[in-house]
């Protein structure tokens, strides 16, 4: 397997060039010098100990990102990023998140009535479709207060066609540019709408959005403009829905996969909540779903592939790191070292046990990266993965339509290469 096999099939690629030559691969791809770390303490010194030293800025994700989601939360670096950090941070306040916990089980509850219509009559649903919309409702309404209702099959499409173009774009393919700005110009519409809405309600409604609109640069005393607001919601929207919703649609792929899972899975639900639907103050006692969803994140991590642009030369595990070398750290491949997990390919949720988490090195497990820039919206995900899958899973089973291949695509995020349409079965 050679380099020019990453943009063919990039997971086979990360994880031949790991398992292969070991914890530090570097390769030359185009103009980058490319260095690829997988050993847990290599990250923990890149996310964290030496934070500084790697950065987000100059990297092809960047530069990829920026035309879409401008000097957003996900985009930015240095003094705006801080700023814009503390002034999102209290919205994902874990007492906040608990006050919206309803809102996530409404969602949930609604979608399920949707299913009823088709549930034991073999007609399949798109399940990935299904999870995005349900992660967009969500999170539109617990950051601002918007129901998107039937917007968010436009929204999640035009991220569809997006994501696909981000991945494999041409600047000579004339269609595809063209699908690229056809969804943006639909994604623009849709978040300034909001904004509009917002500020012909001129009302404080104590949620993100009027957080936003409120605050003042520190410097200038000036408020943000439309333009910082669209991209503020267009990044948290992006990176709130997303990779919740793929999360959960893996999720329900390998539930249906392990039926010996499934079963105890159902059993937890049924001796704690006894058919009600799952509150906040559940959760503590629904250990097993939690470790479903966490092993499910470590074999189909949403974000499989984060990158890093070394400012000064460095040292990591005695190897040379020089300046402007482009650091890769890849979730997917630290998720599969056979030096940290044992048989990595198998799905086994008991690897989420306390005592086993306690053993673990710190960085061998980050679905939400690590160090000064981990999801802000880490308690958001959690929550909401873990109420959801707790709702659907006591009433509904999920079934692969039959021969249907399954193979994960990594396109920005990790998804069902040929989609994941399942039945719909009573409980």
């Amino acid at each position: 397997m050679s380099v020019s096999d990453l943009k063919k099939d990039s997971l086979k690629f990360l994880l031949h060039y790991t398992q292969t030559y070991g914890d530090i691969v570097h390769y030359r791809a185009e103009s980058w010098l490319v260095i690829l770390v997988n050993h847990p303490n290599y990250i923990k010194h890149v996310l964290q100990e030496k934070h500084h030293n790697y950065t987000k800025e100059g990297t092809p994700d960047l530069m990829m990102l920026k035309p879409m989601l401008g000097e957003g939360l996900m985009t930015s670096e240095g003094d705006s990023w801080f700023q814009q950090r503390r002034l999102i941070q209290p919205a994902f306040h874990r007492e906040r998140i608990e006050a919206f916990s309803t809102t996530i089980t409404d969602a949930t509850q609604s979608m399920l009535q949707q299913w009823k219509l088709i549930a034991d009559r073999d007609k399949p649903l798109e399940i990935a479709e299904e999870m995005t919309r349900l992660t967009l409702q969500v999170v539109a309404q617990v950051l601002f207060g918007v129901d998107l209702n039937c917007e968010a099959d436009n929204f999640g499409q035009s991220v569809g066609v997006i994501n696909e173009c981000m991945a494999h774009f041409d600047p000579n393919n004339q269609d595809q540019l063209r699908e690229f700005r056809e969804a943006m110009t639909t994604l623009n519409r849709l978040v300034y709408k909001i904004i509009q809405e917002r500020r012909c309600q001129n009302e404080d409604k104590r949620d993100l959005l009027s957080m936003m609109m409120l605050a003042t640069d520190e410097k200038t005393q000036e408020k943000m403009s439309d333009r910082h607001l669209q991209e503020q919601i267009f990044t948290l929207l992006m990176a709130g829905h997303e990779t919740t919703a793929k999360a959960l649609t893996w999720t329900l792929y390998l539930l249906d996969q392990h039926p010996v899972v499934a079963k105890q899975l159902q059993d937890e639900l049924a001796t704690v909540l006894k058919g009600r639907i799952p509150t906040y103050q559940d959760l503590p006692n629904l250990t097993y779903t939690w470790m479903v969803i966490q092993e499910s994140m470590r074999l189909y991590t949403p974000v499989w592939m984060m990158s890093r642009l070394c400012r000064a030369d460095d040292e990591i595990g005695g190897y040379h790191i020089p300046a402007n070398a482009l650091v890769l750290i890849s979730p997917y491949a630290m998720h599969r070292h056979p030096g940290f997990w044992q048989e990595p390919e198998q799905f086994n949720p008991e690897r989420f046990r306390p005592e086993a988490v306690a053993e673990r090195l710190p960085y061998t497990y980050l679905p939400f990266s690590g160090g000064q820039r981990q999801c802000i919206g880490l308690t958001l995900a959690r929550v909401e993965t873990h109420l959801v899958l707790a709702t659907l899973a006591q009433q509904y089973q999920l079934r692969l339509i039959p021969d249907h291949a399954v193979e994960p695509e990594a396109l920005v995020t990790l998804r069902p290469h040929f989609g994941l349409p399942m039945t719909v079965h009573s409980l």
